[in-house]
């Protein structure tokens, strides 16, 4: 597990030989709308929102910028099921992405796991300091899920259903982030002396991933 603050996450997905990366920012001192980077690497070359950026080396090969991108956490766009389903079968159009290395990987059973520990923890501490105390209203951090917009209207085929794959989980994930900073707030004010933290200080999200 990475130990580094406010790691951004890398939203892929893949449809045959094209795959598309957006990247959200999990700092929620940083508003930037549902992502800070964007690119569509396909056999014809990379394009999207950043894919003139400074930083990437050999900028016109798509396999590069992949291995430049994958030093971040990746959620898998397929691993997210949509809003109000409990359908996680695997989707058919999926390809596999194995440049990805399982470390990376986040494991969202594990997070929601230590999301619950934190609501959990933050309730008992709440109770110990505060007895007889009526709890705050500790706000709700529902799982990711898919969040359906306006699709991209000039692309087509596995550019467009790998795109609209991504933007829809980069969406979930941002309101998740977001649910995540609400609760945080909360339990900054209430518990401002919590172990593990500064007086004031959000904590981060807490996704896992890697072994």
């Amino acid at each position: 597990m990475s130990t580094a603050d406010f790691d951004p996450v890398l939203v892929i997905a893949r449809r045959g030989d094209v795959t598309a990366v957006w990247q959200v920012e999990t700092d929620p001192n940083i508003t930037r709308g549902d992502f800070s980077g964007a690119w569509l690497l396909t056999p014809e070359g990379v394009s999207g929102f950043a894919a003139t950026a400074e930083w990437l080396p050999e900028r016109t090969d798509p396999a590069a910028v992949l291995r430049s991108l994958v030093h971040w956490p990746v959620l898998l766009a397929d691993e997210v099921p949509v809003a109000d389903s409990s359908d996680t079968s695997a989707n058919p159009e999926a390809t596999p992405i194995p440049e990805i290395p399982q470390e990376l990987r986040i494991d969202l059973p594990a997070t929601y796991v230590a999301v619950a520990e934190a609501l959990e923890t933050a309730r008992r501490d709440f109770a110990n300091a505060n007895p007889g105390k009526r709890q705050p209203a500790w706000p709700v951090i529902a799982e990711i899920s898919r969040v359906s917009g306006h699709a991209p209207k000039d692309l087509a085929g596995p550019a467009l259903d790998a795109v609209t794959a991504v933007m829809d989980v980069a969406r979930g994930l941002r309101i998740w982030l977001r649910e995540w900073a609400a609760f945080e707030k909360v339990r900054a004010r209430r518990l401002p002396d919590a172990q593990g933290t500064s007086p004031g200080e959000l904590a981060k999200a807490p996704l896992r991933w890697g072994a």
